[in-house]
């Protein structure tokens, strides 16, 4: 039912494919442009492309990209298989945003060794509305945490973990703030002073594989300013 529902109650994912591409079709860099400067300054014809008609009339069509730049690079993916078609690229977000759904619900099964948690995070009405009828990319940034968690929890390697701790915070910034949990809880059995410099060691890593996205895109440090203006909206 939610994956044949329309965005009822959000327009975001009309913003994400329209940035996806902005990047990917016509090769501007979406942390610079915004869509709507680039199609009235240059006299885009977008006849043909309802994606960016969409894009265009969106609310948030005049805001340069606020997430981070594993985002937008997915973005460009999901775009490009749109073929600049508005409903098949809809579709075809739903159809992700739905595998990562029950992805969600296999790696909490996974993590918790209860089929009980699943369940209530599977069947949330919150998570069914905002994840596959809405279309939001928290279903990635819950993902991607979920793999860190079971990595760091289950397997014991925390640095595949915090490879996946930085893919959500390319998505999403606040991610970031499970960063210090995961270390501190690998080490938990070492001295205080011993996991003081495994945080900063093992942060100089994570920061290393959050910055490798951003190197398509960064041009001066304008690209990070989607970090402030996230938190703002």
């Amino acid at each position: 039912i939610f994956l044949m529902s329309i965005s009822f109650t959000s327009s975001d994912v009309f913003y994400y494919l329209g940035i996806g591409r902005l990047a990917g079709e016509y090769n501007q860099n979406p942390y610079y442009i915004d869509m709507k400067s680039y199609i009235d300054n240059n006299n885009v014809n977008i006849e043909n492309d309802t994606v960016m008609q969409k894009g265009y009339s969106n609310y948030w069509a005049n805001t340069t990209v606020v997430y981070g730049a594993f985002w937008t690079i997915i973005c460009s993916i999901v775009s490009a298989l749109s073929f600049g078609n508005i409903d098949f690229g809809l579709l075809v977000f739903k159809l992700i945003n739905l595998i990562l759904h029950l992805g969600n619900c296999y790696l909490i099964y996974k993590i918790s060794r209860k089929k009980i948690f699943p369940l209530i995070y599977g069947l949330n009405p919150f998570i069914l509305i905002e994840g596959i009828a809405n279309v939001h990319n928290d279903m990635f940034v819950v993902f991607f945490m979920l793999l860190a968690i079971y990595e760091v929890y289950r397997k014991k390697k925390l640095t595949i973990g915090l490879l996946f701790l930085a893919m959500a915070t390319d998505i999403k910034y606040f991610s970031i703030l499970m960063l210090p949990f995961l270390i501190i809880y690998h080490f938990k059995n070492e001295e205080t002073k011993i996991r003081i410099l495994k945080c900063i060691q093992y942060g100089a890593i994570f920061a290393i594989f959050a910055m490798i996205p951003y190197l398509l895109y960064i041009r001066y440090i304008n690209v990070f300013l989607g970090l402030s203006e996230q938190s703002k909206k």
